[in-house]
């Protein structure tokens, strides 16, 4: 991050996120954005505490906003496949995902984002297949584990 107040506000924003005080976190990481409008951290973090507040197209918005200034980060590729399989747009949550995949190959989260969203587009070999990659890279993944149930 370019300025040590965003960082500060993002970092607070953060430990405000992590005990479920979600409006405070999302003020913090507004206060971020207004200090460095390119904080990419502070942006995605800022999707998270719109779910949580139940605003997911912002949420969306605000992740395809981060990839207009990262557009390589898998994070953000991530998170919009979340938000868009939240709105039930699951063919671009999908692509997303893969998007995500082929930046971020061996990340456990991103392989069960991608088992997630084949999984909703009733890819079902596809699914456990990301599944088990997921698991590989992280044996302790019970969402991966779940998938692999179905």
């Amino acid at each position: 991050m370019s300025d040590e107040r965003a960082a500060s506000a993002c970092e607070r924003g953060r430990l405000l996120y992590d005990i479920g005080r979600f409006r405070e976190a999302l003020s913090m990481f507004e206060r971020a954005l207004a200090i460095d409008p390119d904080d990419v951290d502070a942006m995605l973090y800022m999707t998270l505490a719109l779910d949580q507040l139940g605003r997911v197209e912002d949420a969306l918005a605000i992740a395809e906003r981060a990839l207009s200034v990262a557009p390589a980060e898998p994070w953000a590729h991530r998170l919009r496949s979340r938000y868009l399989g939240e709105l039930r747009r699951h063919d671009e949550a999908l692509v997303a995902a893969k998007q995500a995949v082929s930046l971020a190959v061996g990340d456990a989260g991103t392989q069960r984002r991608l088992a997630w969203a084949e999984y909703r587009t009733r890819n079902l070999q596809e699914a456990r297949a990301a599944a088990r990659r997921a698991i590989e890279s992280d044996a302790t993944d019970a969402d991966s584990w779940t998938i692999l149930g179905y």
